[in-house]
């Protein structure tokens, strides 16, 4: 199976950093699954498009957050965009 690459906004470098320990463990996970399969339909996560922004694309991770990316699929490319964490 063929990889995606996997880019960061540079808004999202901070984000990850406040992140507890455990959480940021199961951020890679997701990173993980990403590169192989990002799309709803294909990836074993429970990926669900953003409404109304194209190519958009929302995931669960650590059971109290999401992290949302951008797919580039003619350049396979998914570039981390934002998260929101509800956990302490």
């Amino acid at each position: 199976m063929a990889r995606w690459w996997i880019t960061h906004a540079p808004s999202f470098r901070p984000l990850v950093a406040e992140l507890p320990d455990e959480p940021r463990r199961a951020l890679a996970d997701v990173y993980r699954v990403l590169s192989h399969s990002p799309l709803p339909g294909e990836s074993v996560l429970q990926v669900e498009p953003l409404p109304g922004a194209a190519d958009t694309y929302t995931v669960p991770f650590g059971g109290a957050g999401f992290l949302v990316y951008v797919v580039d699929q003619p350049q396979r490319t998914v570039e981390l965009v934002g998260m929101i964490w509800l956990g302490s």
